[in-house]
């Protein structure tokens, strides 16, 4: 799952978390962490984070995001030729 920041908060490593950034910066937050910072169980008593609903889904890799908008090897090859006139 993945978690978007609520409000600017310095996490027990030290890091400091902006409003609207996810969380957590890298590897996988402890299942109480996530606890204390998704509800009011803290002792600020506020939420700092939210789950992104969506987020079970895997994403696409990167080399496939609007691979469809991209001319392939064959096709860049006919358009060299035209250019040329061949």
């Amino acid at each position: 799952m993945k978690y978007e920041v609520l409000e600017r908060f310095q996490d027990t490593d030290g890091h400091i978390y902006e409003a609207t950034k996810p969380y957590p910066v890298k590897g996988n937050p402890k299942k109480e962490r996530v606890e204390a910072l998704t509800t009011s169980n803290n002792r600020y008593g506020r939420p700092f984070i939210k789950e992104v609903k969506g987020s079970d889904q895997e994403e696409p890799p990167a080399e496939n995001v609007g691979a469809e908008t991209i001319d392939g090897p064959q096709e860049v090859k006919e358009s060299k030729k035209l250019k040329e006139g061949k």
